[in-house]
């Protein structure tokens, strides 16, 4: 082992990730940190954290994982991507020497510190889970988190005592939406935290696949039964927290994202056994979770609920998006500023929009990036996630620890799950659902490369034994 290899008996590193984790725990907390505070503290937070790990690594107790040796271009194209959309939030909200661009420059130096937070929460996580327990431990803690959002939102549902956070529910009632304002906001949360709960599923021990009926039925009884059963209950919580949010789209984004992915699993895994546990996990979900539980917890009402969606809601959101694209246009190339769609949009909104009724997002991710950012900011944003999504894929293919393969199915199946919602909502416009996309961004990284030895040149036997 070579003297950069990661201590993992440094204090300093590990109380690092320590607070990485119990930031993942409070961020959907107050609101989907969508309030100022709860947002300024993440923000300080994050900082503290990168601080503590650069004297780490200053000081010799951290040290980049091994496996980054061998994949510096990529990191460094992924990396370089996000700082120039970072960057440029900082130009338009205006540098020494140079004019804001953004309509309001306040509001696009916040949504720059934020930006800024969230690309260092990036390469915090793939500094700090280098080992396969850590990579566990970040499981357990989405799950329970998700579990916990699911619990809760579906127990005040059903009991009717409508509380969010700390406080009477004053929107959403009737539904579940957790500790957040928006239910479409828990069903988007709920669908990356259910992805990696069954990706850390698909990813347990088992054994390869009998050759009869019976053995295959025995063996599908003890996986479902075995110690991954608790596992296996969390994930039903969540889905019937998804259920009861009655989101349409979050609901359709999560069944057609794990159809996909399960699809994408069964091409690209090399292992028969992998595609016998992921197919028997995919038809238990769908049955178990989606039909029996979901039918009693009242998956029916959310069918009649999209049944019944009036041409007039229909053409409200579209004639939105429809007054967005304008909006869009005019601020193609340099973007009225990061957070300004509420400053911007009003001269865009058409004489159908309500007089006074004021749209804070535009219930669409990508026409409200694209419009905030301008193509200079969004593009190189979108060429990160599509980096990161086709690590995942590649963990996919190549990947042999079944861990490992497990997480990157939930880093495609959560990606995927938000590139459909994101059409007809503003999900990563919330904190604490940005904050999860990263860190499935992240997960893509580390999923596909931990535990693989560094390309290096070829040296000579004399030379490896030494460094052995």
């Amino acid at each position: 082992m070579s003297s950069r290899d990661i201590p993992q008996d440094s204090r300093l590193e590990s109380a690092v990730f320590i607070g990485l984790l119990l930031l993942l725990v409070w961020t959907p907390l107050p609101l989907g940190s969508h309030v100022d505070w709860a947002l300024r503290f993440w923000n300080g937070a994050v900082f503290v954290l990168a601080s503590l790990w650069i004297l780490g690594w200053a000081l010799g107790h951290c040290s980049l994982p091994a496996w980054m040796a061998g994949r510096r271009l990529g990191l460094a194209l992924t990396g370089g991507l996000f700082a120039i959309t970072v960057a440029w939030l900082y130009r338009q909200a205006g540098l020494p020497g140079l004019e804001a661009i953004s309509l309001d420059a306040y509001r696009t130096r916040l949504e720059a510190d934020q930006s800024l937070a969230l690309m260092l929460w990036f390469w915090l996580c793939l500094l700090t889970l280098n080992t396969q327990q850590r990579l566990r431990w970040l499981a357990y803690v989405l799950i329970a988190s998700g579990a916990f959002q699911a619990f809760y939102g579906s127990f005040m549902s059903l009991s009717g005592l409508e509380y969010g956070f700390f406080r009477h529910k004053t929107h959403g009632v009737g539904v579940a939406t957790g500790t957040f304002v928006n239910r479409n906001h828990l069903a988007g949360y709920l669908e990356m935290t259910l992805a990696v709960g069954i990706g850390f599923l698909i990813g347990g021990k088992f054994t390869r696949p009998g050759r009869t009926w019976r053995d295959l039925m025995h063996q599908a009884a003890g996986l479902l039964l075995s110690k991954m059963a608790p596992l296996r209950i969390l994930t039903v919580i969540m889905a019937i927290g998804l259920v009861l949010t009655r989101s349409r789209m979050g609901n359709v984004g999560f069944g057609a994202a794990l159809s996909i992915a399960a699809t994408l699993y069964l091409l690209l895994a090399t292992s028969k056994a992998s595609r016998y546990v992921a197919g028997i996990l995919w038809v238990s979900i769908l049955l178990v979770d989606m039909f029996f539980v979901g039918s009693y917890f009242g998956l029916e009402q959310l069918a009649e609920r999209m049944e019944s969606t009036t041409q007039q809601e229909f053409d409200d959101r579209l004639d939105l998006k429809d007054h967005g694209y304008p909006y869009v246009q005019h601020y193609l190339w340099q973007g009225s500023g990061a957070g300004t769609f509420v400053t911007a949009f009003p001269q865009f909104s058409g004489e159908d929009v309500r007089p006074g009724e004021l749209w804070d997002h535009l219930h669409n991710d990508y026409l409200e990036f694209a419009g905030e950012f301008g193509l200079i900011g969004a593009l190189p944003l979108a060429g990160v996630m599509l980096l990161c999504f086709w690590q995942a894929l590649r963990a996919l293919r190549r990947q042999q620890d079944p861990m490992q393969r497990g997480l990157a199915f939930a880093a495609v199946m959560g990606l995927m799950s938000m590139a459909i919602h994101s059409w007809v909502d503003f999900n990563l416009q919330m904190p604490a659902n940005a904050v999860l996309y990263v860190t499935l961004l992240a997960l893509a990284w580390v999923s596909a490369h931990l535990g693989s030895r560094p390309r290096r040149r070829r040296r000579s036997a004399a030379t490896d034994t030494e460094d052995d």
